[in-house]
């Protein structure tokens, strides 16, 4: 299987056996204490995990054949997604393997408001983690609160890939292990993961559909941005959905409102720049 780090005499991968893994649950995953670190990948690691992720037809898919390369690292959950900066309510998930724990309680807390990781991404330009995270005068108080909250759930370490979109919206991918300290010390060679993981996660969402509904907006709101950016009237949208003209007026009024936007165009420019509709 591909693995991003394998004693150095394992040549060949094969690939079929990751492919084929079960994803498994986030609460699930056994926790690894001693995880099998070299001082070099197996040759080719990246280059053979970053090919695979292209082939990936699906969000299922691209997220089993991560886990089962992160594996090693002791990562059960993960998230990769966008978010405003200058309006951190504005954010998008295109892949989320979070315990439904975790997840009610970061979204009816509003975590994201006030989450360091966040904040954290107008500072750092290259990837950081949570010892990064601790470790900086800047983030003391905030970080260490969250970080301990975190903790309740056994993660000790994670691993924040930021990539940079337009103006204050940032992509980014969050790993999260078991394990202490072990992608801190992996932290270059796992980005490069992330970095394929997040690229093909953002494609397929527009047309596989979102684990959060993106920017709050309804499958039927996003439907309709969709057929409005493939050039339909109201009318046409009303026939295609089977649904009333004012109703597919309505849809699109309220998704227009959620992104923000004053005009049609804008809206669709808006959907397509968040990756929600395809562009």
């Amino acid at each position: 299987m591909v693995s991003l780090v394998q004693p150095v005499e394992q040549a060949n991968p094969e690939l079929q056996n990751l492919e084929s893994r079960p994803a498994g649950r986030g609460t699930g995953a056994t926790e690894i204490s001693n995880p099998r670190i070299v001082d070099l990948p197996a040759p080719g690691a990246v280059d053979n995990l970053a090919a695979l992720m292209r082939r990936q037809e699906t969000i299922a898919g691209a997220l089993r054949t991560f886990l089962a390369a992160l594996e090693p690292f002791g990562v059960d959950t993960l998230a990769a997604g966008d978010v405003d900066l200058s309006d951190k309510s504005k954010n998008v998930f295109y892949a989320l393997h979070w315990p439904e724990p975790w997840t009610k309680y970061y979204r009816t807390q509003r975590l994201q408001e006030r989450d360091p990781i966040v904040e954290a991404l107008d500072t750092y330009d290259e990837p950081f983690t949570w010892t990064d995270l601790r470790n900086d005068k800047r983030f003391v108080g905030l970080t260490q609160d969250e970080l301990d909250n975190a903790g309740k759930y056994g993660w000790r370490d994670g691993l924040i890939v930021p990539i940079p979109r337009s103006g204050v919206q940032y992509g980014l991918v969050s790993l999260v292990s078991r394990t202490p300290r072990v992608l801190h010390e992996a932290k270059g060679l796992l980005s490069l993961g992330a970095l394929a993981f997040y690229h093909q996660v953002r494609a397929l969402a527009p047309h596989e559909g979102f684990p959060v509904p993106p920017l709050g907006l309804t499958d039927r709101e996003r439907q309709c941005l969709a057929l409005i950016a493939s050039g339909l009237s109201d009318r046409k949208i009303a026939a295609k959905l089977d649904i009333t003209e004012n109703t597919a007026r309505s849809y699109f009024e309220t998704a227009r409102l959620k992104l923000k936007a004053d005009t049609r165009p804008q809206a669709v420019a808006e959907a397509i720049r968040w990756g929600i509709i395809p562009g």
